[in-house]
């Protein structure tokens, strides 16, 4: 599963973002299956997953997928943490290309200001 999605990184990486998402989904379906919805391997390969799908348009999907890690990764590894801030990242961005801007900006300063700190 990880060599998968290590796979579907660089797949993203090379702009084959169709491709990267169809290798991620199932990586998130067997993680959810072996792993449970909030084991940290789960909410990592979801944001993963979401980060393809930001960039192929797909932002309510991404929001949802977001919202979610976001919430396992502040409830699991606390809000300065390398993962829960790369998935904060990736919220301000799906939340500001969803025109969102209002949600987005308060949670972008917030996440600086971590990112300062850290």
């Amino acid at each position: 599963l990880q060599t998968q999605a290590n796979l579907s990184v660089l797949l993203r990486q090379a702009n084959r973002l169709a491709e990267a998402s169809e290798l991620q989904e199932p990586v998130v379906a067997a993680m959810r299956r072996l792993h449970g919805p909030s084991d940290l391997r789960t909410l990592e390969a979801e944001r993963k997953l979401a980060i393809c799908y930001t960039d192929l348009g797909r932002l309510d999907e991404a929001e949802a997928l977001l919202r979610r890690c976001y919430a396992g990764m502040l409830e699991r590894r606390g809000p300065e943490d390398v993962q829960t801030l790369d998935t904060m990242s990736a919220l301000v961005k799906v939340l500001a290309r969803n025109g969102k801007r209002d949600e987005a900006e308060p949670l972008r300063e917030a996440c600086v200001e971590l990112h300062r700190r850290v």
